[in-house]
């Protein structure tokens, strides 16, 4: 019940297949995960007294593995930067840092500003291409803002 519990509470689709920010993303690393988690939890393979939990997380398992490909083959390198941005803390200011690219100690001027505006606008340029395909897309969006 642990595992349908994490799932069913997961921010994201990459938090349901447990895919770790910056590790290797592809197609092969997904089914990977799919099938071990989908071991676990289908409904099926489980007691009576929790089933309902069970088929809500299979289904949600099974929509996040199908989103995933599709981001995949859409475009990678954009679906691995919807991965950094979901997986990022953008409400510390060495985590909004990490995402946009920049130093956290100094105090920003308006130039510093400036740039990290600039990065923010060339990361969701890209995330924009996920937009369609990505059920997560309006929430690495407003990471993106937020940070």
């Amino acid at each position: 019940l642990d595992e349908a519990a994490r799932i069913l509470s997961a921010r994201s689709s990459f938090e349901v297949l447990q895919l770790e920010p910056g590790s290797s993303l592809d197609v092969k690393q997904v089914r990977t995960a799919y099938r071990k988690l989908a071991l676990r939890v289908h409904p099926d393979k489980q007691n009576d007294s929790a089933s309902d939990a069970f088929r809500f997380a299979f289904a949600r398992l099974e929509s996040s593995k199908e989103a995933l490909e599709t981001m995949l083959a859409q475009d990678m390198e954009s679906c691995k930067q919807i991965h950094k941005v979901l997986s990022a803390d953008v409400h510390t200011r060495a985590g909004a840092a990490q995402l946009l690219g920049a130093d956290p100690g100094p105090v920003l001027t308006d130039a510093g500003i400036a740039d990290l505006e600039k990065a923010s606008r060339a990361q969701l340029k890209q995330l924009e291409k996920m937009s369609q395909v990505c059920p997560e897309y309006d929430q690495a969006v407003a990471a993106c803002h937020e940070a």
